[in-house]
């Protein structure tokens, strides 16, 4: 985003005359004002008063100018992380360390299905701290945590099964019901995620056998599900047999409102947690735990597939784990979604709703529109793409909500200017009434 020399002095309401001239023009943050949502400047000038010194003026975002393209919040990423000496060591100075140490001359070595013993320890190292105990033969690396849903479906499920999940869920888990050709079946949700009472009454009508389920920070709407309600749903998987996935892609990063199930109820749950978008998007690794008849089966459905997680991922996230540098990225994150969320909540104000502070998306109401493809479309429109709640819904009717990534954005000054554009320009957009013909969807 540019602002150009003539916007400055728009804005500060300056004239260039020799008994005033101008000082200098400095820009504030951005925040609402008597002219909306834009962004503040003030104007220093020479003058007899202290009053006449600084004058402030409005600029609306109709004033600055844009570089080309579009803001993608739509993608949830990890924010950019302004500690450059932890990014040089979890880079560079990780590979330097493996290449100095006698690990790395085995990667031309053949890698068994389970993995190397001491990349599991590693891996039962990052789930202790969760209070998540485990043994050698139940705990592995896999390549993300959408390799490993994918893995622990095809390990739990058969062509044409039912699986239950949140009645808005991962977008991956849609696609891949679709592709290995099982039926979706949502669940209602609260503020808390799953509904105990709506989950076995599901359980028992579809007769499923598979729970998906996002405890910790739930993707799309970041409901957190609580203490008492994680210890109704680990009696409902005793009580009904059920098989839940506990997917936790941000649980490194957010941090939990009471045990995982994979403590509460070890024999029933498997467990994954990603590393990907939460610690660095360019490793492409997860720590997943089953019980001890589930991970022969895990392995065997990825063996056609990628035989095993290769070995040079799992040295490099073993010995983030082991060195802290896991850790230290994780508080990184952290801290920077924090400051992304304080920035959400000043410019969206109320709409910010069920987030805590430090997640990287917020579940937006499509408000002025009945359907949240009518937001995205304006959004996209005006330079800002954000997803519907079409794009992760799995019963009807479908929520009027938009999910944004606020921790997508480059840097917070272009988060400043997706947000005020979705406030201003999108939340005050005439919304007409969606309309469907007759047999049209």
């Amino acid at each position: 985003m540019r602002f150009t020399k003539d916007a400055c002095h728009l804005a500060a309401g300056c004239r260039r005359t020799a008994t005033w001239p101008i000082v200098s023009v400095s820009q504030s943050v951005l925040s609402r004002g008597p002219m909306g949502i834009g962004r503040a400047w003030t104007c220093s000038r020479r003058g007899r008063s202290r009053d006449d010194r600084r004058e402030a003026r409005w600029l609306s975002i109709d004033t600055l100018e844009r570089g080309p393209g579009v803001v993608d919040l739509g993608l949830v990423v990890r924010p950019p992380i302004a500690d450059e000496a932890l990014i040089d060591e979890a880079g560079r100075k990780t590979l330097r360390a493996l290449g100095n140490s006698w690990q790395l001359l085995s990667l031309g070595e053949h890698v068994t299905e389970r993995g190397e013993l001491r990349h599991r320890k590693a891996a039962q190292t990052w789930l202790s701290r969760r209070g998540i105990s485990t043994s050698d033969d139940t705990v592995a690396f896999m390549i993300g945590a959408q390799e490993a849903l994918a893995t622990s479906l095809m390990a739990t499920t058969q062509h044409g099964d039912t699986i239950l999940g949140e009645s808005t869920t991962l977008a991956a888990l849609r696609d891949l019901a679709k592709r290995l050709g099982l039926k979706l079946s949502g669940v209602a949700m609260d503020e808390q995620g799953i509904v105990p009472d709506d989950l076995r009454h599901q359980c028992r009508r579809r007769q499923a056998k598979v729970l998906v389920v996002q405890p910790t920070l739930h993707i799309p709407t970041a409901a957190r599900m609580g203490a008492d309600r994680r210890r109704q749903i680990a009696d409902i998987l005793r009580g009904e047999g059920l098989t839940a996935i506990e997917y936790e892609a941000w649980s490194s990063v957010v941090p939990g409102l009471g045990q995982p199930l994979a403590s509460l109820a070890p024999e029933r749950v498997i467990h994954i947690e990603g590393f990907s978008n939460a610690l660095m998007p360019g490793l492409r690794a997860s720590v997943v735990c089953a019980p001890e008849e589930l991970m022969p089966l895990m392995q065997a459905a990825r063996l056609p597939i990628v035989v095993s997680t290769p070995r040079l991922v799992s040295e490099v996230a073993s010995h983030w784990i082991m060195s802290g540098i896991a850790a230290r990225l994780a508080a990184a994150v952290a801290r920077k979604n924090e400051s992304r969320m304080r920035i959400a909540r000043r410019i969206l104000g109320s709409k910010v709703r069920n987030a805590p502070d430090n997640s990287p998306f917020v579940w937006l109401p499509a408000s002025p529109f009945e359907d949240g493809r009518d937001y995205v479309r304006v959004a996209e429109q005006h330079g800002v793409r954000v997803l519907p709640a079409e794009r992760f819904a799995t019963t009807s009717p479908v929520p009027a909500f938009v999910r944004v990534a606020i921790s997508s954005a480059a840097d917070d000054q272009e988060l400043e200017f997706a947000l005020a554009i979705l406030a201003e320009r999108v939340g005050s957009h005439p919304a007409r009434r969606r309309t469907t013909s007759k047999g049209a969807k």
